[in-house]
């Protein structure tokens, strides 16, 4: 399998590319990649130049702002579903879970999305054939809405 980019999360990246905001916004979500592929790359090709065009359309509403505004947004995201698309695969992680024991079950997960399966049951089946619940498990401060122990004790 290949090596994927690994990205922890903070006000940088919040910055650069505001709607990451909204991907991470559940608590349950440690990590997320995005969908890779052809289509990706063809969508984040039509945003970049659509944003503009949008831009536009919202230059006579709001101005001058419009411009960049919408291209830090929409065009954000049309270079990063093409970079994602073009790249090996980079998946952002939340900062609590960059230092957590559970880590390599995170990147696990989101590799096996990456490489083209995208139900969670197949995913978690996959991951506690490879992972040993008892060895993994060590004494330590689990965040309470992390839904990691719940998916390998149902091996048990």
């Amino acid at each position: 399998m290949k090596k994927h980019t690994k990205i922890v999360l903070g006000p940088l990246i919040y910055a650069i590319l505001p709607f990451i905001i909204l991907a991470s916004f559940r608590k349950k979500v440690l990590a997320f990649t995005m969908l890779k592929g052809k289509t990706e790359l063809f969508v984040g090709i039509a945003l970049v130049p659509s944003s503009l065009i949008i831009g536009r359309v919202f230059y006579l509403l709001i101005g001058g702002y419009a411009y960049p505004l919408l291209l830090w947004l929409l065009g954000g995201i049309g270079v990063m579903m093409i970079v994602h698309s073009l790249s090996s695969g980079l998946i952002f992680v939340k900062p609590m879970c960059n230092s957590c024991t559970f880590l390599p079950l995170i990147l696990e997960h989101e590799n096996l999305h990456i490489s083209g399966i995208r139900g969670e049951a197949q995913v978690w089946s996959k991951i506690q054939k490879t992972y040993d619940w008892q060895k993994i498990r060590k004494p330590q401060q689990i965040c309470p809405h992390c839904p990691i122990p719940g998916h390998m004790k149902a091996k048990d």
